[in-house]
Parts: C-alpha cells; structure tokens; sequence
C-alpha cells in the first residue's frame, strides 16, 4: 500500500505525509481484490452502517433482489466489474480516488447501484473532509437522480437508503451545497406522508437551514404536508417538522403563505414538550409580524397561559423565547399588554431581569418598562422612573397567584427605595 501510494504521489508531484489518520482511512477501505470480476469478493471488509444490511432493492426487470445480508455478508450480482464500484472498494487511499468516482453510474444495474449509493453514504458519514476531496455536487445530483429511479420502480428500501444517503452527503457538505432544482425539491415532497416520511423530513431540515433552499422547499408545496406531520400520531416526525418550520419561518415571505388561525393551533401542544418548547416559541415570535397571527396567538386557547407558564422554566433558552413573544405582542397592543399582566407575569420577569441569560434580562427589563407605562397610563398616574436593578425589593418567593390580587400589580410598580 505505502509503495502504492508513493508512486502516485510522485507521479502527480503530491507530498503525502505520514499520518496516522490517512492509514486508518485507507484501511477502512481496504477490501479482498482476489477477484475483481466478482464483486460480492470486492466488497467483503467494506462496513456499512447498521442501517443500509439486510436491503433489498427492486429490479425494474426482476422484482426483488437481496442486496445485503448483513455488513460483510452481501450477495451481489457476481461478474459485475464496473469501475466506480472498483474505486471506491479497492485499496486505495482516500486522495487517490478518482474526483469522477460516479462516471458510468448509470449503466450499473439497480442491484450495484443500491451498493454503491450505501458505500457513497458511508465514505462521507465517516470522513469529514469528504467534501474538501470530492466533489459534493456530483454526489448530491446522483443520489437524487437514483431516488427518482427508486419511486418509480416503487422500491421503498432503495427510497429509505437514497434519503438516508442524501442527507448524509448535504450534512457534510453543508457549506457547498449545490444548486438543487424545482424537480429535486418536488420530489423530495413526494416521499412526505409515505413510509419514508422520516428520512424525506430529515433531507429537507438540512436544506431549510440555507435561505436560498426555503422558498423553494415553499414553492414546491411542503409546508401543507409539514404542518400535517405536527398532529400525526408518530412523535418522531414532530420533532424534524417542528426544526423545519423554525427555519422557514425566518423567511417572512414564506410566514405570509401561512394561514395562522389553521396553524397556530397546531403548534399549542409543543409549548409544553420540553424538547421543542424553545423552537416552538420561535415560531410564534416570527409570526408575530402580521395583525392575524397575533390576534390568532391570543385568542387560540391555553397559548398565552402556556408561554407565561414557560417564564418559570428551568431553561433560560426558554425564559429567554418566552420573553421575545410577549414583548412582540405588548409592544403591539395595549390590550395584549393587559392580557399579559392578568396572567400574572410581573414576579417572573423580575426573576429573569435578575437569573435570566443575558438577552433574556434584557428582554425582561424592556417588557418591564412597557408594562409599567401601560399601568401607569391605566392608572393615571405619575410614577417617577425607577432604577430596577437598584430600586425594588420584591420578595421573589410570594406565590405567583399574588400577582393577580388587587393592587398588587400597584404596589409592586411603586418605588421601595427611596434616596
């Protein structure tokens, strides 16, 4: 292998160094050649993540073929020797694969072509400079060209592993995607509602993290779907359909195609997930830039009790979102102002404006201000300015239930201290 290496090396003029991570790459790769007219020999020491054994992928003119068995146990069709396979399985160094490792990708059959897309996903899965050495465009427009053959020969292991594939390569390449087309996207959206939903899901999350993805994840009509993942019964499509919807509701382009009193109602339940609380307050709060979501916020049930009830929470993340909402709302209406304060809100912003992370004390003193003018208003009153962080001593540990009682709301807006 070394001579190997070298005499590459020095016939292209490369410096390879002697690292201990290029041995352990290329021996990871390393595979029996006996013989390299069988494939089934070519691939005995490949190891396939645990999610690609025991395949088996359709014929378009057979039916159903067993592509793999178990990860160093494939039944392959023998005799097959086509070059990108031999690249990609034979002993060789990572550098010196071929940049045009999917040449002739096409003329494989559908068995070898489910292999080599599961070797694809596992080179990039287990190297991450992958993307520095190959080029991530050719990956990503194959695997999506082989997911449109595995929907059309209705081949549902061939669509789970294009999906896991794909993802795999855009997670690493993350930084250079390429420039997927409306038929990608279309086809991505096909899979939603189907038995690939959550590889499909898991897809488009990594491509609605790149602004120039999410219109067009809109335009090719995912949101309908999307929002129905949210009251499916299957809780594992909830938490990537809610990371989805985060992410495109940054656009406001998108937030306006959105109808919020259908919407909104649907997110309600998240608010007491403690695992997508915070994405799901983010939500909210970017709805918050149209007069319908707001009032849809306010008036949908139990939403305004549960994002005060998050001012208590032990995450500051959460503290933190549940704060923006409200001062999104307050900072609106006077009358969300008045909702907000007969939810008994006062003793948790003090508590954030002291404990909170930064940005929530921030945000805690600012809605503490409007809240304040908005009671002074009310009352008619001519309360001189106070130096919260100076001015109040408030008995944090008087039960929230306090804060909704006459007058209470009066004397903790008084001054305590006095020069």
């Amino acid at each position: 292998m070394k001579d190997l290496i070298s005499r590459w090396s020095a016939t292209h003029g490369v410096s390879v160094p002697d690292s201990s991570m290029e041995a352990a790459a290329a021996h990871s790769f390393k595979s029996s050649l006996n013989s390299i007219a069988s494939l089934s020999s070519s691939v005995n020491d490949l190891r396939l993540p645990i999610e690609f054994s025991n395949l088996s992928c359709g014929s378009p003119d057979a039916g159903l073929v067993s592509v793999a068995k178990t990860p160093n146990d494939f039944d392959v069709v023998s005799g097959e020797s086509n070059d990108s396979i031999h690249k990609i399985q034979s002993g060789v160094s990572i550098q010196d694969m071929d940049l045009n490792l999917l040449t002739g990708f096409s003329s494989l059959s559908w068995e070898s072509e489910c292999i080599l897309v599961g070797n694809i996903s596992n080179f990039f899965k287990h190297n991450d400079q992958a993307c520095s050495w190959m080029s991530s465009e050719d990956f990503v427009l194959t695997m999506v060209r082989f997911l449109n053959d595995a929907r059309d020969f209705n081949d549902l292991n061939a669509q789970i592993l294009g999906c896991l594939s794909l993802s795999t390569v855009l997670q690493k390449c993350r930084s250079n995607l390429p420039d997927l087309n409306d038929d990608a996207f279309a086809l991505l959206v096909s899979f939603l509602g189907t038995e690939v939903s959550k590889e499909a899901l898991a897809v488009l999350k990594v491509l609605s993290c790149h602004q120039y993805c999410q219109q067009k994840i809109a335009a090719s009509g995912a949101l309908t779907p999307i929002l129905e993942m949210l009251v499916t019964q299957n809780a594992e499509l909830h938490g990537p359909a809610i990371k989805i919807l985060r992410n495109l509701s940054e656009n406001s382009r998108i937030v306006s195609l959105i109808t919020p009193s259908e919407f909104i109602p649907k997110l309600i339940p998240f608010l007491e997930d403690t695992a997508l609380a915070s994405d799901t307050l983010i939500i909210l709060k970017n709805l918050c830039f149209t007069e319908d979501a707001m009032t849809s916020i306010t008036k949908t049930d139990g939403c305004i009790s549960l994002v005060v009830k998050l001012l208590d929470s032990d995450s500051r993340e959460d503290q933190e979102h549940a704060v923006a909402l409200l001062l999104s709302l307050c900072s609106q209406c006077i009358q969300h102002c008045r909702l907000a304060m007969d939810e008994g809100i006062i003793i948790d912003l003090f508590n954030i404006s002291v404990n909170g992370n930064s940005k929530g004390k921030a945000t805690a003193m600012e809605l503490l201000t409007l809240l304040r003018g908005e009671f002074n208003n009310n009352e008619e009153s001519s309360v001189a300015d106070v130096d919260i962080s100076r001015g109040y001593t408030i008995d944090l540990t008087q039960q929230k239930s306090s804060s909704k009682e006459p007058g209470f709301i009066k004397k903790l807006f008084s001054k305590q201290c006095r020069a």
